[in-house]
């Protein structure tokens, strides 16, 4: 599915972050794409104290998700230093954070790893960003080993 670029992008890849394996391949592209658009890279994980779908054990604790976040970008930010990497930790739940940040990124970048029952590739997160998102998209789907 083409979409439209937002009314006014911005010069940068926002990746969604929530320490899965499809989380690091959607940063391994989102870093890559960075460095060849010579753009900024957001990597945005999203918590929400009250609700579920978060990592065991972190429901509620930002502590918890803020090392969340710097663990998952530590490798990537070593690997690749000419890309601008800006870790954002953003309260809510994540589809309604991507959403926001696909209104004005010149490319949003997620994974996937096809747990949910919407479809065979695709979780609940992805799966509502194909439907809604602002603006460009990729999902990196990865097989889930769990």
């Amino acid at each position: 599915m083409a979409r439209p670029l937002p009314e006014h992008p911005r010069n940068e890849v926002v990746v969604g972050v929530d320490g899965s394996s499809g989380a690091d391949a959607a940063m391994e592209f989102a870093f890559a794409e960075a460095s060849l658009r010579g753009a900024g890279l957001y990597a945005v994980h999203a918590w929400n104290p009250v609700s579920g779908g978060q990592p065991q054990g972190l429901v509620g604790e930002p502590d918890a998700h803020r090392q969340l976040l710097e663990a998952a970008i530590a490798d990537f930010r070593d690997r690749r230093p000419a890309v601008k990497l800006v870790p954002r930790l953003v309260r809510g739940h994540p589809v309604d954070v991507l959403l926001r940040a696909s209104a004005e990124a010149g490319l949003l970048v997620v994974g996937s790893r096809g747990r949910g029952p919407v479809s065979a590739f695709l979780g609940s997160v992805s799966h509502a960003l194909v439907q809604y998102a602002k603006g460009p998209l990729v999902v990196i789907a990865v097989a889930d080993k769990t």
